[in-house]
């Protein structure tokens, strides 16, 4: 008695799939891999110019850092007097006209 093996339906299915997992494997890592080199990329020539900034002392970047600051806090705070406004005077005065 001899043995008949099953042919399958799809042939070497197995390995057309393993290929597959290959190239896609292969090809994400490539996208990730460009990726992550261009967001790490000075777009922008940063590093030129700190490069050819004049050195600096601490206490001067410092005061830098504290003038930063003020400035955003005083952004901040002229947003919330906007909003205040706005809600409390624009917004009713375009809705219901002279007062």
């Amino acid at each position: 008695m001899t043995r008949h093996h099953k042919q399958r339906s799809v042939p070497n299915s197995n390995s057309a799939g393993w290929k597959a997992l290959k190239f896609t494997g292969r090809t994400m890592d490539k996208a990730a891999s460009s990726l992550f080199r261009w967001v790490t990329t000075d777009h922008s020539g940063i590093g030129k110019m700190r490069k050819l900034m004049p050195k600096r002392r601490f206490l001067d970047e410092l005061l830098d850092i504290l003038v930063c600051l003020l400035i955003a806090l005083f952004g901040a705070v002229l947003q919330v007097v906007w909003i205040v406004f706005l809600i409390a005077y624009a917004i009713p005065f375009l809705i219901f006209g002279h007062f």
